[in-house]
């Protein structure tokens, strides 16, 4: 039994790793800031709060994502328990401090808390190649048990650590370190597989 389960795992990664292949290059790019408010954003610090912190304002008709922490816990993102494997792309401006990325993150939805997030996020900060005051480019991938992150296209990656685990779906949440303040635009994801297609998740019987 055991020796057929440990089978059934390999075909599963194996069927989601040809369909990150086949469909990466085809899979439509999916736009995720409306310039009006933040109806899909359903994780959110804000849920707690009567002043919110997070604010999306039109600027010469682009939606521009706003966060400045001051001491409290700061996190916002989209929420999918169905996500796999995806590509986020974004452009960020950080003003001050850190930005973190739990790439798989796991929810409690009907208050929209984070109950089980990657056990090592990926930071954004000085420190990873991000310059303060300058707008940069981000492309997250998120494969499989693979986290990374390029800025601006560069070849040298920011990666989970090691000893991270994934969950294995969820969507993503964005988080501000102390004293943090960014500014984000240009949304959008790139979702590859996904646990609603049963021919990504499961091998088919034989």
């Amino acid at each position: 039994r055991k020796a057929a389960e440990l089978a059934a795992q390999e075909e599963r990664k194996r069927l989601r790793e040809q369909a990150w292949t086949d469909k990466l290059a085809s899979a439509p790019w999916r736009p995720q800031l409306n310039r009006h408010n933040l109806y899909n954003w359903v994780v959110s610090s804000d849920r707690f709060t009567f002043d919110p912190q997070w604010r999306v304002s039109d600027r010469d008709g682009v939606a521009v994502l706003r966060g400045r922490s001051s001491g409290s816990d700061m996190f916002i993102g989209l929420f999918s328990n169905h996500w796999e494997d995806y590509v986020l792309e974004f452009e960020l401006r950080l003003l001050d401090g850190k930005l973190e990325i739990s790439p798989r993150t796991r929810v409690q939805p009907e208050i929209g808390i984070p109950v089980e997030e990657t056990s090592s996020p990926l930071v954004l900060d000085a420190d990873a190649g991000v310059p303060i005051g300058k707008w940069v480019k981000v492309t997250l991938t998120v494969h499989g048990d693979v986290a990374e992150a390029e800025i601006d296209g560069v070849s040298g990656k920011i990666e989970l650590d090691e000893s991270a685990t994934l969950p294995e779906a969820g969507g993503f949440v964005l988080k501000l370190g102390d004293d943090t303040e960014v500014e984000i635009r240009h949304v959008r994801t790139k979702l590859v597989n996904h646990r609603r297609d049963n021919a990504f998740t499961k091998a088919k019987p034989k």
